[in-house]
């Protein structure tokens, strides 16, 4: 339909139709909107006919019952197979001609007492609607079937013979409705998602191509193929949808062509990323960019669909010719080889999944069912019985405020109820603020409508049918648009039926305002639902089961190299990253909740968010690593691959298990680590698995943030303001802490370590502030150097001398005078060309040439970063110090929080423990808590004169070393006099060893006695 449309619609509407065909891939939700168009239309010319024919004198009210069945049948319908979608059809028409029939059996609604019964009987029909929703989305549909037809007879009061005749007009009209959806011809939606894969392969493969055109010659970065296979993909996530519904039985072949092309999209991503850092540094020469680029055409041509099987040779040659060339060649750094041949390991498993996507899929052993939603246990009561308890109380006072105070139509904010309540809290607030802008919107629109036609029942009517396909359309991904369309359709209804005015309509925002608040109120008070605690408990448990699967993946054959013992027994022994990706998706489909959830920063949902969208990410990694594992037990290893195979695979475990994975002893000095003895393709799947292990041990140190108990940090520390924010924060503090719940609060919620301050705290000293060091090394216990303008030589002299060294990096900005700055500029503008938002932000006001990083996106620059923490390293500093965490407070052209800064923080510490180096916190002192698990030792600047010592707590509690500069200048700077010993006396209390420096950080240093 949407091909057809595209050849007689204007150009303006083509990019609507590009939109549709994304949203909407087959047109499946397109058909159904058309049959509910043309489904009301014959429902009330059907009406009018049989009311003139019968002359029963119901111009309104026949056709209105007509078409309200008719378009409540198929809005509420889920699409499916023709037997599940007529059996669906005919439960909801039962519902609606009973419910009819029965007011008629009893009397009818003519006389207001009836009809004010009618609208109390609202009350105890809200709670049923909501409560069948435990029984499923038949069960759910069937409620709210009911509660829109109590609804409108509540509004039309019809007497007992008007009641009988609207009954039959609504099997009238749920007969048309069915014979339109089952006789009119409609698209298949298997079909669909089937036609998705094989566009989504086309799109990959122009990409490919696309990509070693640019990575070959240096053409312009392929922005426009990478966008249309990103929107492909999600075009096929939205087919897989609409086929589970219509064909539950190929779920297996469904998800396994779902996952392949996940699968797909991650190498793809991989290898774009790995080669645009290979042009952004230059480490590939023309040779060895040829022979990639021949591989990745290649593979191109392996992803069109049915192509795999004839490229397969030529695909595997050129791969391997790639590989070779680079194992070769001898004017390439060892870093550099292998992130390429990770690149040309994300090519080859391209070239897997094509092949596999070219064969059927093979019935393995059932797949468990992913688990449904956890029922919250708070108060004895399920999920679904809290919210229609909600419900309820919420009727009562919207029907209370109607009767009480005799509003015109007043039925409309126990509507808005009904409509506005959601399964949680979160998503309560999300659907009123849509519903609200949509009934202005709606009421915008109606009272220009109307005023504009009058009294043209044709073309009003006309146009509220289309306003209600529309918002069947919209419904699913853009609620605003389909709550502001229903508004629309009702209010120019309402004014066609009984005359509704522009005051009439304006009218209905306060009823909407009035529902929306009860609904909100009732939401946040009566029985709270929220979802992030038992998701958050179940995520842990899927982890554990992530982790039983992976420390089962080791490489067979070879017998002289055991598989490591693991650290503890863990569960899932029947699970395969099969069934774990099969389990993926049901939590994934807890995302829009959550989200609503995370729009008001409820319960750390928003991190919850985060969370649930790695799981997929995790079961993928898994699936490439097995991938991995099985491809290295076809080959001889040596001890050294096998010993760095088993390091990765420590370094997840622990990861798993929240603990700290073992350091790796430093690189030899001066060289890079040296290739291990055994042949290309040993060296190949060894670089492979161990990627793939570092990949996922990043995506675990994300989930593991978000999975840490949130921790209520102290106010924002600036300096320009600390006087006043220091006594503000002074006062409520001791105010909360006196308090009963201040003093239960502060009992640990976990075992912590008492420990004292050491009796002698470290002697250091700072200086990364000049170009001439003092020679020899000040003779301290630890020294802070900066790690660009060192030299090797230095570090060396001065650990000779039993100095403990750091490393200074600044690791949230980048600053113009490092010798690194074009890889991050060059790596910033291939950002915006591929149609992303660039990383580098607004200037640093205090420090000329340099600017703010975008550390929401850590992932992109993460590996320039990684380079520096290797520079680090093969200088032989211990420590490395992480400067200019503190973007959440600062003005840099983003919108950074705190759990931003702390996934970052974690991601670089994690890096620095893999190589050997031990991270160390420096300022953010709000912060430490969160951060203490990760982090070896803590750096403060000016903690006496802001007050702040007593927040290293967690690192001395943790027997880990804390210093602190406080600067005399910056004192005279705050109008302060500069007071040594009460500044030395409160750091020795909190257990920090200060020192006193200039802002410049040169040699000159006071001591505390």
């Amino acid at each position: 339909m949407i091909r057809r449309a595209r050849r007689w619609l204007p150009a303006q509407a083509q990019p609507l139709l590009d939109w549709l065909d994304e949203y909407d891939p087959g047109g499946v939700d397109a058909h159904r909107a058309l049959h509910f168009v043309i489904a009301v239309v014959l429902a009330i010319v059907a009406g009018r006919i049989a009311d003139t024919a019968l002359g029963l004198g119901q111009p309104v009210g026949l056709p209105l019952y007509c078409g309200i069945a008719a378009g409540t049948l198929l809005f509420l319908l889920v699409p499916g197979r023709r037997g599940d979608e007529a059996a669906g059809m005919v439960r909801l028409a039962a519902v609606l001609v009973g419910y009819v029939a029965l007011v008629a059996l009893l009397g009818g609604a003519g006389d207001p007492l009836a009809a004010k019964a009618l609208t109390v009987l609202l009350v105890p029909l809200t709670f049923l609607s909501f409560y069948v929703r435990r029984f499923g989305r038949n069960a759910q549909n069937a409620g709210i079937a009911l509660f829109e037809m109590a609804l409108i007879v509540a509004t039309t009061t019809p007497t007992r013979e008007e009641a009988i005749w609207f009954a039959i007009a609504t099997a009238g009209g749920a007969t048309i409705a069915l014979a339109v959806r089952l006789v009119l011809w409609r698209p298949l939606a298997v079909p669909a998602f089937e036609a998705s894969v094989v566009a989504y392969r086309m799109a990959a493969a122009a990409a490919l191509t696309d990509l070693a055109a640019a990575f070959a010659t240096g053409a312009p970065w392929p922005a426009e193929a990478l966008a249309a296979a990103a929107t492909g993909r999600r075009r096929l996530r939205r087919a897989a949808i609409a086929a589970l519904r219509e064909a539950p039985e190929r779920e297996e072949e469904v998800q396994d062509r779902k996952g392949a092309t996940y699968r797909l999209e991650i190498a793809s991503e991989l290898i774009g990323e790995r080669l645009a850092e290979a042009l952004s540094r230059g480490s590939a020469d023309g040779p060895i960019r040829a022979a990639i680029a021949a591989a990745l055409l290649a593979t191109a041509g392996a992803v069109r669909p049915g192509a795999a099987a004839a490229a397969s040779q030529a695909c595997s040659s050129a791969i391997t010719a790639a590989q070779t060339a680079l194992l070769r060649a001898t004017d390439i750094d060892v870093r550099a080889r292998d992130r390429l041949l990770v690149a040309l390991a994300g090519v080859a498993r391209i070239a897997h999944v094509a092949a596999a996507l070219d064969q059927p899929v093979v019935p393995a052993s059932p797949i468990p069912a992913a688990p449904p939603p956890p029922a919250a246990a708070s108060h004895g009561l399920l999920q679904t019985t809290r919210v229609a308890i909600q419900g309820l109380v919420a009727t009562v006072v919207t029907t209370a405020i109607y009767l009480g105070f005799g509003l015109d139509h007043g039925y409309w904010a126990t509507l808005t109820v009904a409509f506005v309540l959601g399964g949680s809290f979160g998503e309560t607030v999300a659907r009123a603020r849509t519903r609200l802008t949509g009934t202005v919107v709606g009421v915008a629109a109606g009272m220009a409508v109307g005023l504009t036609i009058g009294d043209a029942v044709g073309i009003g009517a006309t146009l509220a049918v289309a306003a209600m396909a529309v918002a069947l359309l919209t419904m699913r991904d853009r609620y605003d648009v389909s709550c502001a369309c229903v508004a629309f359709a009702v209010l120019l209804g309402l004014h066609l039926i009984s005359g509704l005015g522009a005051a009439g309509m304006i009218a209905r925002l306060y009823d909407t305002a009035i529902g929306a608040a009860a609904a909100l109120v009732c939401a946040r008070f009566v029985l709270p639902v929220a979802l992030t605690d038992p998701t958050r408990a179940e995520i842990g448990a899927y982890l554990a089961r992530c982790r039983a699967v992976f420390a089962r993946l080791w490489p067979a054959g070879t017998e002289d190299f055991p598989m490591p013992a693991t650290t503890h027994e863990t569960p899932g022994a029947t699970d395969t990253p099969a069934t774990l990706a099969a389990a993926s998706y049901g939590l994934r489909e807890r995302l829009p909740r959550l989200n609503d959830e995370a729009a008001l920063g409820f319960r750390a949902t928003e991190g919850l968010v985060r969370l649930v969208s790695h799981v997929e990410t995790i079961a993928t990694y898994l699936t490439l690593i097995d991938g991995a594992t099985s491809r290295l037990s076809a080959l001889p290893r040596s001890r050294h691959a096998v010993d760095v195979i088993g390091r990765a695979r420590d370094r997840v475990l622990a990861a798993f298990d929240g603990a700290e994975p073992r350091p790796l002893p430093p690189a030899p000095t001066g060289a890079a680590p040296p290739t291990p003895p055994a042949d290309d393709a040993a060296v190949i799947g060894t670089v492979e698995y161990t990627f793939f292990a570092d990949a996922l041990e990043r995506a675990l140190t994300d989930v593991r943030t978000e999975l840490t108990p949130a921790v209520v940090a102290p106010p924002v520390r600036r300096r320009a303001a600390m006087p006043v924010v220091a006594i503000i924060a002074g006062a409520l503090a001791a105010a909360v802490a006196l308090s009963p719940a201040g003093l239960a609060a502060a009992e640990p919620s976990r075992p912590v370590a008492t420990a004292a301050a050491p009796a002698a705290l470290p002697t250091w000293d700072w200086i990364i502030g000049i170009d001439k060091l003092p020679s020899p090394p000040p003779a301290v216990e630890f020294l802070g150097l900066d790690g660009f303008d060192t030299p090797k030589r230095y570090v060396v002299d001065a650990g000779k001398r039993g100095i403990r060294t750091w490393c200074y990096l600044s690791v949230g900005t980048i600053e113009n005078w490092r010798p690194d700055r074009k890889a991050f500029e060059a790596l910033n503008e291939k950002q915006v060309k591929a149609g992303r938002k660039p990383f580098i932000g607004k200037r640093y006001p205090e420090w000329e040439g340099e600017r703010w990083l975008d550390v929401r996106r850590y992932k992109v620059f993460l590996p320039l970063m990684v380079d520096r923490l290797e520079m680090c390293r093969d200088k032989g500093f211990e420590f490395v110090e992480f400067d200019n965490l503190d973007a959440y407070e600062n003005k840099t052209g983003f919108t950074i929080r705190k759990s931003d800064t702390v996934r970052y923080a974690e991601a670089l510490a994690a890096e620095a423990r893999r190589l050997g180096l031990k991270p160390m916190q420096k300022n953010v002192p709000e912060l430490a808590e969160a951060l203490e698990p990760h982090f070896d030792a803590l750096l403060f600047e000016d903690c006496a004169l802001y007050r702040f010592c007593g927040d290293a707590k967690p690192f001395v509690a943790a027997g880990k070393p804390v210093f602190d500069a406080d600067y005399p200048e910056a004192w005279k700077d705050e109008g302060r006099r500069f007071d040594k010993a009460k500044a030395c006396e409160q750091a020795k209390k909190a257990g920090v060893s200060m020192i006193f420096k200039r802002l410049d950080l040169d040699a000159w240093v006071r001591r505390c006695d």
